[in-house]
């Protein structure tokens, strides 16, 4: 059995603002294990996600994660570092990357770009312009130091509607957008 964490924001703790959904749920995991399973894969997925945090925050709780030791730590930022209320650049998204990935070691570590955002939702802080340099920065990471990379930025996309894969607030994920997200890592991580 592998152990698995994911290191994120609210996106990674099932940060729900839909009518008939709890507010925290733990939909990732549980759609992450059932999909690694059917790839004859057996996991334990543990959810280290913490509402509103960007890498700057999430680098003074890095040694908690740490001390989990999971087979592998799959780094999900960049939601909030590309919000315009949080003063972190695409630059320093970069190094606060190499810090974890660095910490965590490249051969336990995955990284996966921040997520599409719904441009047309009123009253946004995000812009995809602005989250597409942030992907870029991830991606750079993940190059410079050979470990694995998932664009979920492009994979989401790359989807006929790609809203469907949040909720209402343009950020969030639906249901939908969690199975893609599961469908996409659990593929990566059973060639891994």
């Amino acid at each position: 059995m592998i152990s698995i964490t994911i290191f994120g924001d609210s996106i990674t703790a099932g940060y729900s603002r839909e009518a008939g959904m709890p507010r925290i749920a733990p939909i990732l995991k549980e759609r992450l294990e059932a999909r690694l399973t059917e790839l004859q894969v057996q996991s334990e997925v543990l959810l280290c996600g913490v509402c509103g945090e960007d890498t700057d925050e999430a680098l003074l709780r890095l040694k908690v994660v740490i001390d989990l030791q999971s087979d592998w730590t799959i780094l999900f930022f960049g939601a909030n570092d590309a919000a315009t209320d949080h003063t972190v650049s695409p630059e320093r998204f970069y190094k606060n990357l190499q810090v974890m990935v660095e910490n965590f070691g490249v051969d336990k570590v995955v990284i996966v770009s921040p997520p599409y955002h719904n441009d047309r939702v009123e009253n946004q802080l995000r812009n995809n312009e602005l989250v597409h340099q942030f992907c870029e920065s991830a991606k750079r990471v993940a190059s410079d130091f050979e470990v694995p990379f998932l664009n979920l930025y492009q994979e989401m996309c790359e989807t006929k509607e790609p809203e469907q894969l949040l909720q209402s607030d343009g950020l969030h994920f639906s249901r939908q957008g969690y199975e893609l997200l599961a469908e996409k890592l659990s593929l990566l991580l059973a060639n891994l």
